[in-house]
Formats: C-alpha cells, structure tokens, sequence
C-alpha cells in the first residue's frame, strides 16, 4: 500500500485504501513523483549546459522543479521564472543568485503565474536561455502543454531567450 501510495495509485487511509483524490492539485503532485528518478538525470544532465552568469527563465513544471534542484549549485546566475516552488528553490538556497518572480494570475494546483501581467512582464527581459518543460512530445515531434495559457508564457520566454533547452521526461 505505501508504494502505491508514494506513487500516487491510491490513498491510504485509516484501515485501508481508496482511490487516488482526482483534483488538479493532486494530479499536479503526482506528475511530481512520476518518473522521478528520471527528472533528476535529465536535471543533473542539464546543469552543464549553463555556467556562472548566465540568466535562465524557467516556466512551470514538475521536470523544471527537479532542475531548479540542481541549478542552485551554480552562482551566481540571474532566474526569471512564473513558478512559485523554482523561485522559492532559488531565493532559499543561494542568496548569490538573483531571482525575478513574475506576476500576474496564480494557478493552484502548479503554483505558477499565466496571464497577460505574465506576459507583459516576461516581455521586459532578455535572457541568455530559456528552460522549458513539455507536458508530452506527440509522433510529429510537436511539444504539447497542459493548458493553452501555458503555451503563451513558453512562447514568450523563447521569443526572449538567445537559446532555449527542453527538459522532457
């Protein structure tokens, strides 16, 4: 029960085990632990494409939570990111480093900000890269989101960047 628990299979409760809670939140969280393992190779691979003084925006995702991991061991670099858990991750484990938070509209369940403040906001930036997660990659190569609003803020951070890397699981 723990493990598919841990996985995200079920619930555990007093006395036994239900079905997984379906809200958006916990889908969130379970896109999290899936393949976790493999978020952190391609989080450790990544690291070495970047070096002191770059600056990196970084949008929202599970697979950019696990790379933000990593990325604090580099500094000093600038981060200008819409996820709330990367800033955080930033902003507590490496004062050397500047971190920008972008406004604007704040979903629950991935604690990342979309909308037009976002946009406007990402458009004041010019950045050395820009790192991106996918939600799936289809038989056409074409890269796929979650959510339309999510398109946008990729689509502006690649128009702001010099060069972009996508970080897929």
């Amino acid at each position: 029960i723990n493990i598919l628990h841990d996985r995200g299979y079920l619930l555990k409760v007093h006395g036994g085990a239900m079905p997984p809670d379906n809200s958006k939140r916990k889908t969130f969280e379970r896109r999290s632990i899936h393949l976790a393992d493999e978020k952190q190779r391609i989080a450790v691979a990544a690291r070495t494409l970047f070096k002191p003084g770059d600056s990196l925006m970084i949008d929202a995702g599970s697979t950019t939570i696990s790379f933000a991991k990593e990325m604090v061991k580099v500094s000093p670099i600038t981060v200008i990111t819409n996820s709330l858990p990367v800033a955080r991750l930033f902003w507590r484990k490496n004062k050397d480093n500047t971190v920008i938070q972008i406004g604007g509209a704040l979903l629950y369940d991935t604690e990342e900000t979309l909308g037009e403040i976002a946009l406007q906001q990402i458009s004041q930036f010019s950045v050395n890269h820009a790192v991106l997660t996918v939600a799936g990659i289809n038989g056409s190569g074409h890269m796929m989101r979650y959510r339309v609003d999510e398109v946008a803020i990729a689509r502006a951070m690649v128009e702001r960047a010099e060069k972009v890397t996508i970080l897929a699981d």
